[in-house]
């Protein structure tokens, strides 16, 4: 199941001194517009997480965040055809949240369908 391969990727950086990557995807409000980008609660959950790998991991492992959110009303509808484009390949975990630019689009699931399936289809 899929958590049970989250949980095997979390122990195998824990465990082995590897990375964990988790990549924020989204609207402005991911990206941390109209505030300081240190402020966005991607960089936040990292200060968090990466004393707390740093302390418990095994030599070399590490928490690590990639912010690639973008504002400007491009939205799911345009973005989800992008996604091998703005995830990095080594991302663990891809996280969504686009709720400035969509605004609660609920009659066009499959783009939601899209992206998850395009995020599902990357390498790692």
């Amino acid at each position: 199941s899929l958590y049970q391969r989250m949980q095997f990727r979390l122990l195998k950086s824990l465990l082995l001194g590897r990375r964990f990557v988790v990549t924020f995807t989204g609207s402005s409000n991911t990206a941390g517009h109209d505030n300081m980008f240190m402020s966005s609660y991607s960089m936040q959950l990292l200060s968090i997480m990466k004393t707390f790998w740093a302390s418990i991991g095994y030599n070399g492992a590490a928490f690590h965040v990639h912010n690639v959110a973008e504002g400007g009303h491009l939205g799911t509808r345009k973005m989800n055809w992008c996604m091998h484009e703005f995830v990095p390949v080594d991302s663990d975990l891809v996280l969504w949240e686009s709720l400035m630019n969509d605004a609660g689009d609920k009659t066009y699931y499959a783009i939601y369908e899209r992206w998850m399936r395009n995020v599902l289809s990357l390498p790692k």
